[in-house]
């Protein structure tokens, strides 16, 4: 762990490989990551299907497999594990988060909600998953569920200047321009700093 840390994860790779008959499955994921971390993404392959031969179910192991072929341009294959991670864990952030990378790729609207609005139900509100929801149904054209998912998401957290200005945009596509102005321009003064707030107004 320390090695890792530093940063060593040559020298770290090559202790646990002289192991790697005794390691147990906590001791392969280090392996796992260390592999990862220095971008050997074949090395890091072939130590998760080792933590896997002990626990088909590691989610971390699963993870990584997934990272490790989004990394290779693979986007079918991870998806793949990170639904076989999510699986075996449905709040495992690393592997949601490789989900939405690949979703976000693709404009994937339907399928990040539906992440999003499974982790509200399983771990509560948070302002940042509305945040996201905000912002999807704003892109997606969900007026309604813009609407509620954003001013929620204001009540939650109110200093995200993403949420202001998307609900300005969502008055804005349903004509409702008075109320459109109101929301940007107090967007647009709330986060003078914001670039994209400002953008919008």
């Amino acid at each position: 762990i320390k090695l890792i840390g530093e940063k060593k994860y040559s020298k770290a790779t090559a202790l646990l490989w002289e192991n790697i008959e005794h390691l147990n499955e906590p001791e392969l994921i280090l392996l796992t990551k260390a592999h990862y971390l220095n971008k050997d993404y074949f090395e890091s392959m072939k130590a998760a299907n080792l933590a896997l031969a002990k626990n088909e179910n590691n989610f971390e192991a699963l993870t990584y497999l997934g990272l490790c072929q989004l990394r290779k341009k693979k986007d079918r294959e991870a998806k793949d594990y990170f639904r076989r991670a999510t699986d075996a864990n449905p709040v495992y952030l690393p592997a949601i988060n490789g989900l939405v990378e690949i979703y976000q790729k693709n404009a994937n609207y339907y399928e990040l909600r539906l992440i999003y609005q499974d982790l509200i139900k399983r771990v509560g509100e948070k302002s940042e998953y509305l945040s996201k929801l905000c912002d999807i149904d704003t892109k997606d054209a969900i007026a309604e569920g813009a609407q509620q998912h954003c001013r929620r998401a204001i009540q939650l957290n109110p200093n995200t200047p993403e949420n202001y200005s998307n609900l300005g945009l969502v008055y804005k596509n349903i004509n409702q321009l008075d109320k459109a102005k109101e929301q940007l321009s107090l967007a647009a003064n709330k986060f003078p700093k914001s670039d994209i707030n400002q953008l919008n107004y």
